[in-house]
């Protein structure tokens, strides 16, 4: 079992509001990448911990993202996470 607790998010890009109607518009530039901080414990089915730590996540290949759908309002940080998972995680006996 995997068990994450996300302690912080900045979302990649800012909210730019020049007229009243873009007000929902999140411009993204390479000065504003994707941040989360988090903790982690992946446990054996018996409870048994097999890693455990805090990581403080950082889009390194920011604003590029491959493979995900370019409409998807999360798509930096959910890029973040998914090479997080794959990188630290995949390793047998990851710490």
């Amino acid at each position: 079992m995997l068990r994450v607790t996300i302690t912080d998010v900045q979302l990649a890009g800012d909210y730019l509001a020049r007229r009243p109607e873009t007000t929902n518009v999140r411009i993204v530039r390479e000065v504003n990448p994707a941040r989360i901080d988090l903790g982690f414990r992946l446990s054996r089915a018996d409870g048994t911990a097999v890693a455990r730590g805090e990581r403080q996540l950082r889009s390194t290949g920011y604003p590029v993202v491959v493979g995900i759908d370019p409409t998807d309002p999360l798509l930096y940080e959910k890029a973040l996470l998914d090479d997080w998972l794959r990188a630290d995680l995949s390793r047998p006996g990851a710490q």
